[in-house]
């Protein structure tokens, strides 16, 4: 049975960690993501790919533009502080909601806990994302343990965004 209650705050640290809406820029550590730099010979992928990307502008999809960009009908292209790059993502309600798991065949488990401001201000929005990483012990937060969550997310996104509960204590990492 998965437990819900003691990652109420999971939304806000989160939050805090994954910035706004179709804005660039760092997540405020030690430097700016900057794709045009590469380490490797041009040409050459210098990190391994974490998992195949998924298509049809649904959840985790890689995508071009702002507001729903290229994202399929009901999903919007975000592009949040610090992140891995630009992705699909659909609004949801609370962490109750399970709509953001209906069709989602990727790595990881879809919820409901992603909060996210747009840019300028206003109020925050619930997105879907991708739980890739579950911390043994509970609360049990991937349905199906580590064979579901197991470090792996959608390309070009990448199991970093620390999930905690109310207490600070890191129970699962998101794809960012």
């Amino acid at each position: 049975m998965r437990s819900f209650a003691s990652l109420a705050c999971a939304t806000v640290a989160l939050a805090l960690a994954l910035a706004t809406v179709t804005a660039c820029g760092d997540d405020g550590s030690s430097g700016t993501i900057d794709a045009s730099t590469v380490d490797g010979p041009p040409g050459a992928i210098d990190a391994a790919v974490d998992a195949p990307g998924i298509t049809g502008g649904t959840l985790g999809a890689p995508c071009t533009g702002t507001g729903q960009g290229n994202c399929a009908a009901g999903y919007a292209c975000l592009n949040l502080n610090g992140g891995s790059g630009t992705w699909c993502s659909k609004p949801c309600t609370s962490t109750a909601d399970m709509s953001c798991a209906t069709g989602y065949t990727g790595p990881g488990f879809a919820a409901c806990y992603l909060s996210v401001r747009p840019e300028g201000g206003g109020t925050p929005q619930q997105y879907c994302l991708v739980i890739c990483d579950d911390t043994p012990g509970p609360p049990e937060v991937c349905p199906n343990g580590p064979t579901q969550c197991n470090g792996t997310c959608p390309t070009p996104l990448m199991c970093v965004a620390n999930l905690t509960s109310m207490s600070g204590t890191v129970v699962a990492k998101a794809c960012k």
